[in-house]
């Protein structure tokens, strides 16, 4: 990333950082259990120059989270053209895959955002955002308008269902493995 100055780079820096330590905390704790006198101790601030950036600790998980559903996003930007029902089963959907070795990369704060004593706006918004990705991807595909609505919501559910199961009951399965196996369920169930 490219700044106009030395300011906005440690900005940029000192809000990374914070992220950084809250990402380490939350994950050890909770959202409940920190404090942001202990948020800045940790991360070597002072509750100045927290404050100066962010309203609260909610604040910083919610960009947490944003970004997280950014990086998602960004995996399905061309799911949409992908061809499901020429797909070879035996094998991956390549964004399915790319989207289980992001969430093994970050399966802790995963298994944190998704845990039942989260806040849920992460799962909301992930499904908000999985079912466009589908209410997209099947209005391209033309399937039968009737069905879109229940089928979206049949995949969101499948999709959501699946990666916390795996994350929770099935963690030392195979990135690869488990985007083979999904993506079979979820295919033929849609098609």
């Amino acid at each position: 990333m490219e700044y106009s100055n030395r300011f906005e780079a440690n900005r940029f820096q000192t809000q990374e950082h914070i992220k950084d330590t809250f990402t380490e905390l939350y994950i050890e704790k909770g959202l409940d259990s920190i404090r942001i006198q202990e948020l800045c101790k940790a991360a070597g601030v002072s509750k100045t120059t927290f404050y100066k950036y962010y309203d609260d600790k909610y604040q910083v998980l919610e960009e947490i989270e944003v970004k997280i559903l950014k990086d998602l996003r960004d995996i399905y930007h061309n799911f949409l053209s992908f061809d499901i029902k020429q797909h070879d089963y035996s094998k991956p959907i390549p964004q399915l895959l790319e989207t289980c070795n992001y969430i093994k990369k970050h399966s802790v704060l995963f298994e944190r955002l998704l845990s039942v004593n989260s806040n849920n706006r992460f799962l909301y918004n992930w499904k908000k955002e999985i079912r466009e990705d589908f209410k997209r991807k099947f209005t391209y595909d033309q399937m039968n308008s009737q069905r879109i609505a229940f089928q979206v919501e049949a995949t969101v559910s499948s999709v959501i269902g699946l990666f916390t199961y795996w994350l929770f009951k099935q963690p030392n399965m195979s990135s690869n493995d488990f985007a083979t196996l999904a993506g079979e369920i979820i295919a033929k169930d849609l098609y």
